[in-house]
């Protein structure tokens, strides 16, 4: 799978001064592409399963974190 379509969330995910501060390594294109994949269709309400929301700044429209919900 290629990177994200959406650069930005590789941008971050792949920066070492906003991972040190996470719960994750920081990711390679092709990780960022295979989560990314990974979460496109996943819809919350399944016991134990986390759905990843991304951030997105109204007014550059970038993403620019994200947020788990874990049910």
């Amino acid at each position: 799978m290629p990177a994200p379509r959406n650069p930005d969330f590789y941008n971050y995910r792949s920066n070492p001064e906003v991972i040190k501060y996470q719960g994750f390594d920081v990711m390679t294109r092709q990780v960022a592409g295979d989560f990314a994949a990974w979460q496109q269709d996943k819809l919350p309400g399944k016991p134990d399963d986390r759905v990843q929301y991304a951030i997105v700044l109204h007014s550059t429209k970038r993403v620019v974190g994200n947020c788990t919900i874990n049910l």
